[in-house]
């Protein structure tokens, strides 16, 4: 696995681990105010039988707000009305939690809060408070660093392509010499002579027109001493192979490496040869079942 691949991972986990921790939190504190909750409504004269729908239909209300934000987050969109109901519940929630340590009296009358009662139950909704805006900070910048790492994967990737690109074009480019031999010229080892020793019309015996005839050069061969072929000297096939070859060797590399297997008409584009002649098929068949290490200390050595 990549490098890029790797970052990206841990990042979602990282993620996945804050929503499961966070939806925790707030699981706990759903069951501790259902209990808080109804006893302090039906305390006030509401019947038990309806007392414990308040507690959950807060809890609802946070719900959407840290279902909306999870989803948002991992674009990193955030909306104000998100806030507004991430605070909104959690006063609500520690209102409701606190409101019976609140209303004590003492024996004569007066007002006298229970402080001990109001620390404890304030402890669930202002930890899902805080956890929920520190969950989103951390969403947010999960969100931008998946986008990072997603951006240098791909910058990577695109760099690799061009790189593969400039190296089959370079193996075009030196298989050209298919057409000129292993000499680079078309006429073997001679070469044209404005005027030779012939009786040509148009070479006597030096730069003035001959007698008869009507060969353009000397001693009857329009080009040099060489056989006439298109190979010159009889190595430019075996050369242009070998390029070819290394050409498709390079590309078979960097495929595999990107864990691709290419085809014989794959090599025969990337090298540009023929894929009539079947090089590309015969290269598969021998490099399919040999080792990378061998392969890539094969083509260091050819080059």
């Amino acid at each position: 696995m990549k490098y890029e691949d790797e970052t990206e991972v841990d990042i979602e986990r990282a993620g996945t681990v804050i929503n499961r921790l966070v939806w925790t939190v707030a699981v706990a504190m759903m069951v501790f105010s259902l209990g808080t909750v109804t006893e302090l409504l039906t305390d006030h004269g509401v019947s038990r039988y309806i007392a414990w729908i308040m507690a959950p239909a807060v809890d609802v209300g946070l719900c959407v707000a840290l279902v909306g934000d999870q989803v948002l987050h991992r674009f990193g969109v955030t909306v104000g009305w998100g806030t507004v109901l991430r605070w909104l519940t959690g006063l609500i929630t520690w209102t409701l939690n606190t409101a019976h340590s609140w209303l004590q009296f003492d024996q004569g009358g007066r007002w006298d809060p229970d402080t001990v009662g109001i620390c404890i139950h304030s402890v669930p909704p202002l930890l899902l408070v805080v956890l929920m805006e520190a969950a989103q900070a951390y969403r947010i910048g999960i969100a931008k660093a998946k986008r990072e790492a997603r951006e240098r994967a791909e910058k990577a990737a695109a760099e690799q392509r061009a790189e593969r690109a400039a190296r089959a074009a370079s193996a075009r480019a030196g298989t050209s010499g298919t057409d000129s031999g292993g000499t680079g010229t078309k006429s073997g080892t001679g070469s044209r002579a404005p005027a030779g020793t012939g009786t040509g019309a148009n070479a006597g015996t030096g730069a003035t027109p001959g007698t008869g005839g009507s060969v353009p050069v000397g001693n009857g061969t329009p080009a040099g001493t060489g056989s006439g072929d298109r190979s010159g000297d009889g190595h430019g096939d075996g050369k242009a192979v070998g390029q070819a070859t290394r050409a498709m060797l390079a590309y078979w590399i960097d495929e595999v490496r990107a864990g691709r297997t290419p085809t014989g008409a794959d090599l025969d584009r990337a090298a540009g040869t023929n894929p009539d002649n079947g090089l590309g098929r015969r290269r598969v068949k021998a490099w399919k079942d040999r080792p990378l290490a061998e392969l890539q200390a094969e083509l260091a050595g050819a080059e």
